[in-house]
């Protein structure tokens, strides 16, 4: 059965991130409670409401991949931007132009030394999620 981007929408709402599955490869709920001790004691649904209510524009580290301060200055035009901005910035274009956003892993790279995945023809965001997975 198919969903719509709606109803996968409605069920992470409801039941994935309480059931802490993935929903991004630019996020991880345990990551961002393990780096942010204060948050510890959080669920997955109160870690999430945080991020997004607080989490990125307090400029907290919520991935081991991503580093919006990188992002800023590795790429040119992106350095007045906000945490938010930024962060919005690489899921709506970042990704997809494979800008870097981390010192220790480049999506070029990884493309370039992985042909098999070329041939997969996967856009950055998968390709950041075959690695991580």
């Amino acid at each position: 059965m198919g969903f719509s981007n709606r109803q996968l929408f409605d069920h992470l709402q409801a039941y994935g991130v309480a059931e802490g599955r993935n929903f991004s490869p630019l996020v991880d709920l345990n990551f961002y409670r393990s780096v942010n001790t204060d948050l510890a004691s959080f669920n997955n649904e109160q870690a999430f409401a945080h991020i997004q209510t607080y989490g990125a524009a307090e400029g907290r580290r919520f991935s081991p991949f991503v580093d919006l301060n990188f992002y800023r200055s590795a790429n040119s035009g992106l350095s007045a931007m906000d945490d938010p901005k930024a962060l919005q910035h690489l899921v709506l274009y970042g990704l997809d132009e494979e800008r870097s956003f981390s010192q220790f892993f480049n999506l070029n790279y990884y493309k370039a030394n992985n042909p098999d995945l070329v041939a997969a023809k996967l856009d950055g965001s998968q390709l950041l999620e075959h690695f991580e997975n």
